[in-house]
């Protein structure tokens, strides 16, 4: 995660050997280094202990903006810096509609999301460690390089899965922390998504399963959005499905129209195999209509719809997969805000803040004290 790094400025503004080459050489050295901030550039100073001269090797922390971060920058670490205006109007639509979507994420005792992460990072010095955390709380925009990584999945045969792999590599931590499979809403996984810090992702893992119909047969059957990526080995995205009719138009020509339910809602389905279903009882329920046995289907991804809707919000139906849906209710969603008193939600947000604060205060005194790298159990 050489972030400091990659906005170094290019060799071509110099004279001299690529600034980035030197810097790291140096940092390999061992030698001892310092950091000098000014207020334009933000300088690295290479100390040499045999020489009584140094090198500066100048480095733009941001091409746009070298500058110290400004005081709005300053308060925006503490706010969502992912989604700075979330929930919108239009996402607060979107997670109703989410809440009865089931999904399965793998939790520990706690009932605290598992995430992954990698298990070797490059070998940097404390100074660059440090240059990181400070481009990572005042300029980050983007993640790059190696992060960690929730997963939910749509099948819970998917998460258990993964909740087996887990054991396999982890036994001794899995026991301890008791970890399993927790069945949620979508809209949790749509909250994490939308409001994650830096560097740690929520990813939704699709219905292998379905993906592997998709792949299978359904794309050639089968009409496919507009906006949808894909081709014969990948999908990308979770698949939905949306009915497609092709009606008579006043010219008596065939013009495409969209399926409703009796709400006047645009349905959306997680598997063709609930879609032709809910088409068996509509035909059903209007004989009279001359539609034919098995409808015309549409496949889009979730994700892509939801951005879709974030942006301009049309009233969908999302119907949740059958099978698990009955399994949903099973469960208590413990990030449902209701099931909390105003006090207990206050004093569990009051003991996150002081669990990161101690985090950040241990990482920081370790760096200041000790020549050894910070990890997970000493850095924030």
């Amino acid at each position: 995660m050489n972030s400091s790094l990659q906005h170094a400025m290019n060799s071509n503004h110099y004279n001299e050997v690529d600034p980035t080459t030197v810097l790291v050489n140096k940092l390999a050295s061992g030698q001892d280094l310092f950091v000098r901030i000014q207020t334009e550039t933000d300088n690295v100073i290479v100390k040499h202990s045999e020489k009584s001269s140094t090198n500066s090797l100048r480095i733009n922390v941001n091409v746009e903006n070298p500058q110290l971060p400004k005081l709005r920058r300053i308060f925006e670490v503490f706010s969502n810096r992912r989604s700075s205006k979330f929930p919108t109007q239009e996402q607060k639509f979107v997670i109703e509609k989410l809440k009865s979507i089931p999904v399965h994420v793998v939790v520990n005792g706690n009932n605290e999301v598992v995430m992954a992460s990698p298990r070797k990072s490059f070998t940097v010095g404390s100074l660059q460690w440090l240059c990181n955390k400070y481009n990572e709380l005042f300029f980050w925009s983007r993640d790059e390089g190696p992060i960690t990584v929730a997963l939910f999945f749509m099948h819970l045969e998917d998460a258990e899965s993964y909740l087996h792999e887990i054991c396999r590599k982890e036994p001794r931590e899995s026991e301890t922390l008791g970890l399993k499979v927790f069945t949620t809403g979508l809209d949790l996984f749509y909250r994490f998504n939308r409001t994650s810090p830096p560097k740690i992702q929520c990813r939704l893992v699709a219905d292998l399963n379905e993906i592997d119909n998709v792949l299978g047969s359904q794309l050639r059957i089968c009409s496919v959005h507009p906006k949808q990526r894909y081709s014969t080995e990948w999908f990308q995205g979770s698949p939905v499905y949306m009915f497609k009719l092709n009606l008579p138009n006043k010219n008596g020509k065939l013009s495409e129209c969209n399926f409703y339910n009796n709400s006047r809602k645009k349905m959306v389905f997680f598997s063709k195999k609930d879609a032709l279903k809910a088409w068996s009882v509509y035909i059903s329920r209007h004989s009279q209509a001359d539609f034919g046995k098995r409808p015309h289907l549409e496949i889009y991804n979730l994700e892509g719809l939801l951005h879709d809707l974030e942006c301009h919000f049309t009233d969908v139906h999302l119907v949740p997969p059958y099978n698990p849906y009955r399994n949903l209710t099973k469960d208590i969603d413990f990030a449902d805000s209701n099931q909390y008193t105003l006090l207990e939600k206050h004093l569990h947000r009051a003991k996150l803040t002081i669990m990161n604060f101690k985090r950040f205060y241990k990482g920081l005194t370790w760096l200041l004290t000790s020549d050894t790298l910070p990890n997970e159990d000493n850095s924030w």
